[in-house]
């Protein structure tokens, strides 16, 4: 069989997770002899959620101001108001729940685990924000609204997972922190009429599509199977940063332009989950040994089969994907030596190597 070195991305992958895990552990494939999954594997698949809750703005302000050129052009008659009131909007849709690296304290006890999460999350044009005002203009005699309506949020969420409470070898309670970015569409819109010209009205709106740093806490549970696929249950709570927005009406009627702000401010996501996990955890593991060079051989030697000692192996998973085999880097395979693809045994030690 053809030897190949370590490619870049190979070689990144190591010097991570060396630097990331340097402590030891065995950290074993999650399943009992017989080969079932056990409480663990269930977190450490890719999960699916149906998510829905509420969204809640918190200290939302808006200022309208009427800038009047009727008089003088060059000295504009200014009036302005402030205030408005934030109302709770229904939260609806679907997350993926990815756990990229975990690391166990033994066989059967999760440490922490680090994971991505992104989905898709509608507010169904709701409207969460409005301030209504009047007569910012004498001549005109203006009077209407200005709201923010919500439509969709695509989160990118990083984080990880530690057990705050278990049951032999399973979890009955994991606490999830994490944080990124929430890509938010939704709309800041100023209406309205004059009263000192019946007819047509003003219109204004500002379409935002805005990275709202996120911050947020968790908690999951397992709550039983269907059709052979583990449900988890969870409540979810996110603080979203969103900035400021401004938009302008011009008054159809009267020399007259109309400006709508909302500040910055906060906005809480609260929501419950409910999902399957796929895969029960198998997948992809880096291999970090710290004694056994023996298993390995450099580039250029001829590739053999060799029986492995699984204590000499600390296992770090990465990226589950659904059969057991893994990829085993020796300590120095950054300064050269080749990996290897290693078949697993049915406890999830790596039984043996051959050269990829």
């Amino acid at each position: 069989m053809r030897v190949i070195g370590l490619s870049k991305l190979a070689q990144v992958s190591a010097c991570l997770a060396a630097i990331m895990l340097a402590c030891p552990a065995d950290a074993q494939s999650q399943q009992d002899g017989t080969g079932s999954r056990t409480g663990y594997d269930t977190f450490l698949a890719i999960q699916v959620y149906a998510v829905g809750g509420g969204f809640i703005p918190f200290a939302s302000n808006s200022n309208v101001t009427g800038a009047d050129a009727t008089i003088d052009p060059s000295n504009l008659l200014i009036a302005n108001q402030s205030g408005g009131s934030s109302s709770t909007t229904p939260l609806l849709g679907a997350r993926v729940h990815v756990p990229l690296l975990w690391r166990m304290d033994d066989e059967q006890r999760l440490a922490f685990s680090v994971f991505f999460e992104t989905g898709l999350q509608s507010g169904f044009a709701a409207q969460s924000f409005i301030q209504t005002f009047q007569n910012t203009s004498f001549f005109a005699g203006d009077f209407g609204s200005s709201t923010v309506t919500e439509f969709y949020q695509i989160p990118l969420l990083l984080g990880f997972t530690m057990p705050v409470a278990e049951r032999s070898a399973s979890p009955s309670l994991l606490l999830d922190l994490y944080g990124g970015i929430t890509l938010d569409s939704w709309a800041q819109t100023l209406q309205g009429a004059e009263a000192n010209a019946p007819g047509q009205g003003f219109f204004g709106q500002n379409r935002r599509f805005s990275a709202d740093p996120t911050v947020g806490v968790g908690v999951r549970m397992p709550v039983g199977d269907i059709a052979d696929l583990p449900m988890i249950f969870g409540v979810n709570a996110e603080l979203q940063f969103r900035p400021g927005s401004v938009v302008t009406a011009t008054s159809p009627n009267f020399p007259v332009t109309y400006f709508g702000t909302v500040d910055p401010h906060a906005n809480l996501a609260i929501m419950a989950r409910i999902g399957i996990a796929f895969g029960g955890g198998r997948g992809f593991t880096l291999s970090w040994s710290l004694q056994s060079a023996a298993i390995f051989r450099r580039v250029g030697q001829e590739p053999a089969l060799e029986e492995v000692d699984p204590g000499a192996l600390e296992e770090y998973r990465i990226r589950p994907v659904p059969f057991d085999r893994g990829i085993v880097a020796r300590q120095g395979a950054v300064f050269g030596y080749q990996l290897a693809r290693a078949p697993h045994d049915s406890a999830g030690f790596c039984v043996a190597h051959t050269a990829l």
